[in-house]
């Protein structure tokens, strides 16, 4: 960008003045403060427990749950036993299928009980229960089915198969009743911490909030610190040095009376700085010192001058002034000798510049 200049050719400031950029640069970072305080809340509302992105993958799990069946929950082995004892015929298609079921059930079990660490929903008395009952009863169930129930289709014992889907219907009940009894502490549980987990992430809303507001008004606070501190003292060094520049070397601006130079005044503390700046300004002060000192000096010398010339015109006029009155008064008692018939009476001791003067009269008596 091309700078501006005067009509002296002396460049001008322009736009990009020093305040003017405090100004911006404590602007651009409020407003970038301000947007990533504002990216960040919205991205936490966004993300947080309750919030959109959450919904949805609580209800992809929730969608997951309702159309595939629990490995704890052994609804399936369950249908796939009483599927065996009215059809033996697809024990070797449905065993398999069984035997996964089982593996998926231990496997379930010992990550809740075991692997899953401290949940806030499932701890104390209800991890006791599941642990305990779960662990018994699951045993009792998969045996019923493992060791009874497909020996007994392979055998073709139809009063033994009979036996072990009326034991394993008993079974399936009191997974049921268990379920059933341990499922409101879990979802009081699971209600709690989420809860607590929104209640949380909006008590961190609300500090984020107030720490952008802070932010902002701290940065606030140093850009209008800056003025006095920095934009102010810089002002006014280079006031001064631009007043040095144009050979302008009058007293201080301050130093005039009213209001207005009282503030002048107050503002004008470069020079007590410890800083570079204030190293900059008692340099500036002191070559402005150091130039009126030169000047009054000047003034003096020239007056001394002056009162010399003055000096010397007057003793010359008084000197003038004394030929003057003795020329006067010899040509005065000559003529007055001359009036009595004194013709003897000649002119003596008048100054040199009226020797021709005295010549003449006294040459006129001869």
């Amino acid at each position: 960008m091309t700078r501006l200049q005067k009509s002296n050719g002396t460049p001008t400031a322009g736009w990009f003045t020093l305040g003017r950029i405090v100004l911006v640069t404590g602007a651009l970072i409020i407003g970038a403060n301000t947007f990533m305080s504002w990216h960040s809340i919205a991205t936490l509302n966004e993300l947080k427990v309750g919030g959109p992105r959450y919904g949805q993958i609580a209800a992809g799990k929730d969608f997951i749950a309702d159309i595939l069946p629990p490995p704890l929950f052994p609804v399936e082995a369950y249908a796939i036993a009483n599927l065996l004892s009215d059809n033996p015929e697809l024990l070797a298609t449905k065993k398999p299928l069984l035997d996964d079921l089982h593996l998926q059930f231990d496997k379930r079990l010992k990550y809740w009980m075991t692997e899953a660490g401290d949940l806030r929903f499932l701890q104390g008395e209800v991890k006791q229960k599941f642990a305990s009952a779960f662990g018994a009863l699951g045993e009792k169930f998969w045996n019923e089915i493992d060791l009874t129930l497909l020996p007994a289709i392979e055998r073709n014992d139809r009063a033994a198969v009979d036996a072990a889907v009326h034991r394993l219907a008993g079974q399936y009940g009191e997974f049921r009743a268990l379920i059933d009894g341990a499922l409101p502490d879990v979802f009081n549980n699971i209600a709690a911490a989420e809860l607590e987990a929104v209640a949380e992430a909006n008590w961190k809303d609300t500090i984020g909030m107030f720490i952008a507001g802070f932010v902002v008004l701290l940065i606030s606070a140093l850009v209008y610190a800056m003025f006095p501190m920095i934009v102010y003292p810089i002002l006014e060094v280079t006031g001064l040095l631009a007043r040095l520049a144009r050979g302008d070397i009058s007293e201080d601006e301050g130093s005039t009376g009213g209001v207005k130079g009282e503030r002048r005044q107050r503002k004008r503390v470069a020079e007590s700085r410890g800083d570079e700046i204030g190293q900059l300004a008692r340099a500036a002060v002191a070559f402005k010192q150091n130039s009126l000192d030169a000047l009054r000096l000047s003034r003096q010398q020239q007056e001394a001058r002056q009162r010399a010339v003055e000096e010397g015109r007057r003793l010359q006029e008084e000197a003038i002034a004394r030929e003057r009155a003795t020329v006067s008064d010899s040509i005065g008692r000559g003529l007055t000798r001359l009036a009595g018939k004194d013709l003897t009476y000649r002119i003596g001791n008048i100054p040199e510049a009226y020797a021709k003067l005295q010549e003449d009269f006294n040459s006129a008596l001869d």
